[in-house]
């Protein structure tokens, strides 16, 4: 939860069920602590970011980033499956579903390489790994999708030939 609360600031969150919670002091015997516990930055970025996600359409913003995101990808016309769930999705380089750990290890990673590099050197910064998932923020519009295209066509066409 930390690296989603925090907005890209160092927070640590954790929750559990109200009678697991309730064993944590200052209510129970057991006593919490961690490096970013009170953190006034931190702590910040958190009310901030949770005050933003509880904004009215933000959700359905975030839905509608994710698809156009794979929207972009699709169009490129390459042989890529995508998994995603609302902002967050995958890129598979291969024409097969991928459901699991087998399917996921068995897709053209050295082409996702090749993919990631070109866009790297153009400007877009992806997940260094295929196996780690793109996300979409309420800061990505037209010009960050235009950008994601361009990069995307140049970065396919050097790693397919």
């Amino acid at each position: 939860l930390g690296k989603v609360i925090g907005g890209g600031l160092p927070v640590g969150a954790f929750g559990g069920r109200a009678e697991v919670m309730a064993e944590l002091a200052p209510e129970g015997p057991c006593y919490q602590a961690g490096t970013l516990s009170g953190n006034p930055l931190a702590t910040t970025a958190g009310l901030a970011v949770l005050c933003r996600l509880a904004e009215p359409g933000i959700y359905d913003r975030l839905e509608e980033g994710g698809a156009r995101l794979q929207q972009v990808i699709e169009d490129t016309g390459a042989p890529v499956t995508i998994n995603r769930v609302g902002s967050m999705l995958t890129p598979f380089f291969t024409d097969a579903t991928v459901t699991d750990y087998s399917g996921a290890t068995a897709c053209d990673t050295r082409m996702y390489a090749a993919v990631a590099r070109g866009l790297l050197a153009r400007g877009t910064y992806p997940p260094p790994s295929q196996f780690e998932a793109w996300f979409v923020s309420t800061c990505h519009g037209d010009d960050e999708f235009a950008a994601l295209a361009t990069a995307l066509a140049g970065a396919l066409e050097e790693a397919s030939t």
